[in-house]
Parts: C-alpha cells; structure tokens; sequence
C-alpha cells in the first residue's frame, strides 16, 4: 500500500519529531510520503532545521516540505499539500 499524509504545521517545530517518529514505526506500508506545510508559523526557521536533520528508518518513506510566507485558512493550506502529493491514498 502507498499513502500520503498531509499535516498543516503553525508552531509546531516541537511536536514534529514525535510525529515522524511514530509514523516511522509503522509497519506493511509499502511507500510512504508525508507532506508537511508550514503556515508561516514563527518557528519556521527551527522547524526546518529540524527537518533538515530528520532521516526515516525506512528508506521508503519520503518528506516533502512546503513553507508559507503568509498565513493562509487551514483549508487552503491542507489543499496545497494534498495538490504536492505524487500517492493517490491520502490522510490528514
């Protein structure tokens, strides 16, 4: 099975490690691409620097980063990601 996630982030450069690590650990997911789209969020510089950094145990796991450079509604920005996506299955 392969799937995309989409997450929309606004100051969460903290709880995004948790997130990835618990997505890592999952098992019988042929691909994986998670779609992260920062919305303009304070921390964004952190935020990258921290998914500069980050690798997957899985090798078939892949991060796609999008960063704001103004604040859009929830809704558009959860549309960006799902229109970055290359995985038909998708949750968010």
């Amino acid at each position: 099975m392969s799937i995309s996630i989409v997450t929309v982030t606004y100051n969460s450069s903290e709880k995004i490690i948790p997130l990835l690590n618990t997505i890592d650990m999952q098992t019988g997911i042929d691909k994986l691409e998670i779609i992260i789209v920062d919305n303009n969020s304070p921390d964004v510089k952190k935020l990258k620097e921290i998914l500069s950094k980050y690798t997957f145990n899985n090798k078939k796991y892949s991060l796609v980063t999008k960063y704001r450079k103004k604040i859009l509604v929830l809704v558009v920005a959860t549309i960006m990601g799902l229109l970055s996506r290359s995985i038909k299955i998708l949750f968010f």
